[in-house]
């Protein structure tokens, strides 16, 4: 079954987790993530950020994946590849 992408999907395969333990590799701080994250268009407010990473809240792909993609420009941008996983990848 296929499902259609949209501003609405619920993520499904890479989660918090992933998005910790980029964190953990990369020593960032909570509000390094969220100001990369809200540079790239995000719209979650930093308490609705540490909901989800405590598991408490849900994203979107779309949202997740600008998490993800704020996360890998930390990488990025200190010579090293893009380790967490995109929900479309």
């Amino acid at each position: 079954m296929r499902n259609l992408p949209g501003p609405t999907d619920i993520q499904q395969g890479p989660g918090p987790a992933d998005i910790q333990q980029g964190m953990k590799r990369a020593s960032l701080e909570l509000i390094r993530l969220w100001l990369g994250y809200y540079s790239l268009g995000g719209n979650l407010a930093p308490e609705q950020l540490r909901a989800y990473l405590s598991g408490t809240g849900i994203l979107s792909g779309t949202q997740y994946d600008m998490l993800a993609q704020a996360l890998n420009d930390v990488f990025l941008e200190g010579g090293f590849d893009h380790p967490v996983a995109y929900t479309r990848e």
